[in-house]
């Protein structure tokens, strides 16, 4: 839960007081205790804000007729290969 918040106001720029040190956090009570949070944001992004955007690119012909004689599906494919290429 505190990673989703954390998540969310990173991935929507809302301002946040920056991170104290543990050393600095006084508790007013001997039941309270600290906890640290982290987040991959990359990773926040893929699994919450995954909108989906139109490109536009071209290819061969060739490839064109070779790609829609077995049915693939573009979008995915380019898709796949990006995450591939970017290591993600």
């Amino acid at each position: 839960m505190a990673q989703s918040a954390l998540g969310l106001a990173l991935y929507e720029r809302t301002q946040i007081p920056p991170a104290s040190s543990p050393k600095d956090i006084h508790l007013k009570s001997d039941e309270d205790f600290v906890v640290m949070i982290s987040l991959d944001l990359n990773e926040y992004r893929r699994k919450n804000h995954a909108k989906i955007v139109r490109k536009n690119t071209s290819i061969p012909e060739w490839l064109n007729i070779l790609a829609e004689k077995e049915n693939i599906n573009f979008s995915q494919t380019l898709t796949d290969a990006l995450k591939q290429k970017l290591g993600v």
